[in-house]
């Protein structure tokens, strides 16, 4: 006979996500939601934001430097200025407003809809490979805020 903590144990494990559509496991830059930030240290922000708990803005470029998928180029020389409390991006001032306002109005919506809070700030990605699919380099995040 199953004892109750094997049968909540049993619950527990079908609950777990370990799937590549968990973002937490698989994080993938979408096209037209979601922010990445460049050329900043977690440290600095994770105190600015959690201990000092004061805001951060997000800092847009005008260089127009692109990949060949027409997506911002985040390997492009950015200026390393980890004590102010801007994060910097590789977009243009409109295309981060647009992916600003989506990133939040999905947000609200999963909110409004199903009561949970969706948006992260992500510092640190865990590069990792599935023995599966040797080739594919996967991201998790490692802190989320």
């Amino acid at each position: 006979m199953e004892t109750v903590a094997a049968k909540l144990e049993a619950a527990r494990q079908e609950l777990l996500d370990l799937g590549l559509r968990n973002p937490l496991l698989n994080f993938r830059v979408l096209r037209a939601r979601g922010v990445a930030v460049v050329a900043e240290r977690p440290f600095p922000i994770y105190t600015h934001l959690v201990t000092n708990e004061k805001p951060m803005g997000f800092l847009s470029t005008d260089d127009g430097n692109e990949d060949e998928l027409g997506q911002p180029d985040i390997t492009a020389t950015f200026v390393a200025n980890h004590d102010d409390d801007q994060l910097q991006t590789p977009y243009s001032d409109t295309d981060l407003q647009k992916r600003l306002w989506t990133t939040y109005f999905v947000a609200r919506e999963y909110i409004e809809e199903q009561g949970v809070n969706v948006l992260y700030l992500a510092l640190g990605m865990l590069h990792w490979i599935d023995r599966s699919t040797p080739g594919v380099v996967r991201r998790a995040p490692l802190i989320l805020i």
